[in-house]
């Protein structure tokens, strides 16, 4: 998505040894990542508590190193095992959402934790060495000062990288900050439902975000579910939707991918909004 690109060195190892060297806890046992090899396509970094990466859906669709290893790190454990465990991982939600409505999209899984302040930053300086150029924030960290941080990092080195941000306050049932729009990144935009449930009948304001996400309806066996849900899920399906609008082209700046993305904008008349997207990319290769 930028040019130049920062170089991503394969293997990994030099990177990740960087961050395994901070003190940590001890690492629980997870579990090895299926082998495979690189599929290939657009990448999106989720951010987020975990995900179950021997899922066979999310699996194939690893990002990988020259030598198989998925580009991945866990900020909790100091491991290369970003596993969502019992602790209320959210990532698999996410990953396989994104996969449902764009399949060619390859996930960079980084897991931190909302209490520590300054993961959310690591989690940015780390995207900004692999090869993706999106990434969607699926956690918010407890105290603003994390959001500080983030800020410090995705104004330089990640500058390139743009992240994706639910609006508006996180689960009461997760607790977190909700995002402050006061930073005003050049890197970041907030998502949301364009049919935001909390604004309807109940005297809230519609949501204000700058990307709305329509609904979609997918299938997951016999079972049919509206998408998206709620904030995170809409940042999410932004992030696999960007990845793949933005993937291959040669964009000098974040400006010029903005305005790449706002071509693909849907002006939905009946919500009097421009900021519309339909999460399915329906690029031409």
């Amino acid at each position: 998505m930028s040019s130049p690109r920062p170089r991503f060195a394969y293997p990994l190892t030099l990177l990740l040894l960087a961050f395994a060297a901070a003190p940590g806890r001890a690492q629980a046992q997870d579990p090895e990542a299926p082998p495979g090899l690189d599929p290939g396509g657009p990448a999106v970094a989720i951010i987020s508590t975990g995900l179950d990466y021997t899922d066979p859906v999310i699996a194939p669709r690893l990002a990988r190193d020259g030598e198989g290893q998925p580009i991945a790190w866990d900020f909790v454990d100091n491991d290369q095992k970003p596993h969502a465990r019992d602790d209320g991982g959210d990532g698999t939600r996410l990953a396989k959402l994104i996969l449902k409505l764009n399949d060619k999209v390859r996930i960079i899984n980084v897991r931190v934790s909302r209490r520590e302040p300054d993961m959310l930053a690591k989690a940015a300086m780390f995207v900004a060495r692999t090869p993706a150029r999106v990434a969607v924030i699926g956690v918010h960290p407890e105290e603003q000062v994390g959001w500080e941080q983030f800020a410090g990092v995705a104004r330089q080195p990640a500058g390139h990288v743009l992240f994706v941000v639910p609006e508006g306050p996180p689960a009461a049932e997760t607790g977190g900050s909700a995002y402050p729009v006061q930073l005003n990144l050049t890197n970041t935009l907030t998502a949301a439902p364009l049919a935001n449930p909390g604004a309807q009948g109940n005297g809230e304001e519609p949501a204000s975000a700058d990307v709305l996400i329509r609904p979609r309806d997918i299938t997951e066996g016999e079972n049919k579910e509206t998408v998206p849900a709620d904030s995170v899920e809409a940042a999410a399906l932004f992030a696999g939707l960007a990845a793949c609008l933005l993937y291959g082209l040669n964009i000098k700046d974040m400006g010029e991918a903005k305005a790449t993305l706002k071509e693909s904008a849907v002006p939905a008349k009946e919500a009097g909004r421009e900021n519309v997207y339909d999460p399915v990319c329906a690029k031409k290769e």
